[in-house]
């Protein structure tokens, strides 16, 4: 997908222009195994074509847990959590099939009707531990997004 390959470049061009910043901020204090001392071909260097802002970011998290420091991070609780959205009791995806369904709903919302509330999760209680990812799996128009 052409949008995934320019927000992919995007992103490697920040991390590209973070990197030199901080190779130009710490020659002063190379280190042995230091990936802003990186050679002219490598992917560590910011300068090279063939930098690598994955490989880069890697080298750095190594290079700070070998000097025993951490990155912070922080776990989540909750307890008798609400998600809602607000929308129609009869939402559904749309497609080329029932697209003409929604002129309906848009014509309802011109005039003033209210979208009405929908409750998404209720009561729930959970613990994500520092690494972990949380994710809520459900059909299509379930608001799992939210």
């Amino acid at each position: 997908n052409d949008d995934d390959d320019s927000e992919m470049e995007r992103r490697t061009s920040i991390v590209q222009t973070l990197a030199r910043s901080y190779s130009h901020a710490s020659a002063a204090h190379p280190h042995p195994q230091n990936p802003f001392q990186a050679g002219e071909d490598s992917p560590l260097n910011p300068n090279s074509p063939n930098f690598s802002g994955r490989e880069w970011a890697k080298a750095v998290v190594e290079l700070v847990q070998q000097d025993g420091h951490a990155f912070r991070a922080a776990g989540v609780c909750f307890q008798n959590l609400n998600v809602y959205g607000f929308g129609e009791a009869s939402d559904y995806q749309s497609d080329v099939a029932n697209v003409w369904l929604s002129a309906g709903s848009v014509f309802s919302r011109l005039i003033g009707s209210s979208r009405q509330r929908i409750d998404i999760l209720r009561g729930f209680d959970g613990v994500a531990h520092k690494g972990e990812m949380l994710v809520v799996l459900g059909p299509p128009g379930a608001g799992c997004s939210t």
